[in-house]
Formats: structure tokens, sequence, C-alpha cells
């Protein structure tokens, strides 16, 4: 409901209060010596298991909260009766990578059927041919790479260091699209080349873009937390593709499930290092 994306937002600032507690309770036990070596150590990697949570939560709540107002999902994806726009419910398409190369096409089929319905209906005017050509043909290359990390996934359960590193880089490429977009929309907007609904719509696909990018890097971040240290985003042990619970990653992808096993998890880990 409404209210209860409100309280999850209320729940990711107390997380991020206790934080960072935390951190100021960390910070002056070292200074004076009361904790130290590996178990201080231990006890910062909690700390930053709550960042962690935090951001993920805050993100979480963002997407439901824009798909309540706008009738959108994160993705700029339109929402009908808890389903995506391929009539999939939301969980099935949990697949961040397939889901996002999914909402790059939509971004840009939306961009040129905008454009187009705004030419018909003179809120398009004056407009040079092809003014948003490159950035759909880049639209294009960013899903081709998607839709290849996300085969890659499916086959082998995971990325390989350098399609981490990739996906990151498509990360930024998404947004130097979206930061393209915006400056040719506010120059065509102040020309009054374009105007009324299309340029609502055409901004939509802005937002889309900066969610997508935003999601891709958290997502990127996760990956690399998990394969440089054997943890996940949350600070949850990962061993042989499994989490601490001895399910597959792509079994754990209820975020609210997953960020209260955290939170069980790193009060509990707090507990035991300070008693070894």
């Amino acid at each position: 409901s409404t209210n209860s994306v409100q309280n999850l937002k209320l729940v990711a600032a107390q997380v991020a209060q206790q934080k960072k507690v935390l951190s100021e309770k960390l910070a002056a036990a070292q200074n004076s010596g009361q904790i130290s070596g590996n178990t201080l150590a231990n006890l910062k990697k909690s700390e930053q298991a709550l960042a962690n949570i935090e951001t993920a939560l805050k993100n979480y709540a963002q997407g439901l909260g824009i798909s309540q107002i706008t009738g959108q999902d994160l993705f700029g994806q339109e929402v009908v009766q808890e389903t995506g726009i391929l009539g999939q419910t939301t969980d099935q398409q949990s697949e961040l990578l397939a889901q996002s190369a999914r909402a790059i096409k939509s971004a840009k089929l939306a961009l040129q059927q905008n454009l187009q319905a705004g030419q018909l209906n003179n809120e398009v005017q004056n407009l040079a041919a092809g003014y948003l050509d490159d950035e759909t043909s880049q639209l294009d290359n960013i899903f081709d790479t998607l839709s290849s990390l996300s085969q890659e996934k499916v086959q082998f359960g995971k990325l390989s260091t350098n399609s981490v590193q990739n996906l990151k880089l498509v990360a930024a490429q998404v947004a130097q699209q979206k930061k393209v977009l915006s400056e040719k929309l506010v120059a065509a907007q102040n020309s009054g080349q374009i105007s009324g609904n299309t340029l609502a719509n055409l901004k939509k696909s802005e937002q889309a873009l900066a969610n997508i990018e935003t999601a891709l890097k958290n997502y990127a971040q996760g990956l690399g937390i998990s394969q440089i240290t054997g943890q996940d985003l949350f600070g949850q042990e990962v061993v042989q593709g499994t989490g601490i619970l001895e399910q597959t990653t792509d079994q754990q992808t209820e975020i609210l499930a997953q960020s209260a096993r955290a939170i069980k998890s790193a009060k509990l880990t707090l507990q035991q290092n300070l008693q070894a």
C-alpha cells in the first residue's frame, strides 16, 4: 500500500541512523584502543552491510513509489494489474539484466513513437530530421550488450570479472545517453520545437534512463562485492553461488526478505564478534 511504501522509506532511514551510530561507536572504541584487530575489521563489515542494505531499500522504495504515482515501474515500463509490459508478473521479471535490456528497448521505441506522434499533432515543429537518431542507435547497442550479459548470467549462473566491468561501462553509457537526451530536450523546448504532451512523454524516457542507470550501477556494485569479498551486496556469505541459507542468488531476489535476513545477520555478527 502507499502507507507501506512510506514505512519502507522510514525503515531505510532507520537503517541509515543505526549505521551512523555504529560508525561513531566503532570510531570511539578504536581511538581509545578498546576494540582492535580482526574484531574491529569484522565489526566494520557489519557497518558496511548496513550501508548496503540502506541503499537497496531506498532504491526499492523509489521504484515502488514511481509505480504507484505514474503507473510505471522503476524502469519506466507500464504496470497493469501488477504485470509488466510483457504480461509477466514483476516477480517473473526479476532478472535485472534482462529487465534492463527490455527497458532500454522500450525507452528507444518510446522516443521514436512520441516524436512521430508529436509531428502529427504539431507539438514537434521545425526539428531537424533524425534529431534523436544517434541516441536511439546508441540505445540499440546498449540493448545488445545487456542481452549478451543476461545470456551469460543465465548460462553460467554468474558474470565473469570482465563482464562485471563491462556492466559498469554500460551503466556509464546509459548515463551519457541520458545526459545527451536531456540537453537536446532542453534545447528543443527552449526553441519551441518540442512542446506539450510530446515533451512530457519524451522526458519520461529520460527519467527511465536515469532509473536504469541507477539499477545497473547498484547491481554491478553488488556483483563486484560478491566476487572480491565473497559476500553479496548485503554482506551475506556467497559460497559456490549460494547465499547463507543455501539458496541461489536468483532464489533470493525478493529484496524485502533478503534485507530482513541481512539485518538479522548483521545483528548476530555484531554480537558474535564482540564476544569473540
